[in-house]
């Protein structure tokens, strides 16, 4: 038999953030195995492929079991995209690991503002920052913080800036 596919764009969207939501889908993918050719059950008969936008979904939506039910193979992959919406919207879930969250976050309307005032130039400088720093937390375990110099030297090699002022 042939696998059904269920394709998911932001599994942690505002209507399927809650409990039950989660787990339901993570018992179709699980309850989805067929044993019809007598060899055991063989998984797959479900597969559902998801996108989030959070980047700390699993932590914040799912315990172990549901997270273990779903069986996840992770790919991240980025769209260098800004995340304006995101940050406007924010989270409204019910869940208590989201709530927990939101109070960490007491106000997006100062994110809302600075992110929307940036001149081009300076997206363009806050992109590479993130750029370098994740590609520097990916090549090393140190955890240390980006030096300005190397923050201005990449900036200047790319045409972002001309100075420092």
């Amino acid at each position: 038999s042939r696998p059904l596919f269920i394709v998911l764009h932001n599994i942690d969207g505002v209507g399927l953030r809650d409990r039950v939501a989660q787990e339901a889908l993570a018992a179709l993918v699980a309850n989805g195995v067929d044993d019809t050719r007598g060899g055991g059950s063989r998984p797959g008969v479900i597969r559902l492929v998801a996108s989030v936008d959070h980047v700390n979904a699993s932590a914040l939506l799912w315990d172990t079991q549901t997270a273990a039910n779903f069986s996840w193979i992770w790919k991240e992959t980025h769209t260098y995209r800004p995340y304006y919406e995101e940050v406007k919207n924010g989270a409204t879930s019910t869940s208590k690991k989201v709530r927990k969250n939101e109070r960490q976050v007491s106000d997006n309307t100062g994110i809302i503002r600075v992110l929307t005032s940036l001149a081009k130039r300076h997206t363009e400088v806050v992109q590479l920052l993130a750029t370098l720093q994740l590609e520097g937390s990916l090549s090393s375990t140190s955890g240390s913080s980006m030096p300005y110099k190397v923050l201005k030297d990449n900036c200047l090699s790319k045409l972002i800036i001309t100075s420092d002022t």
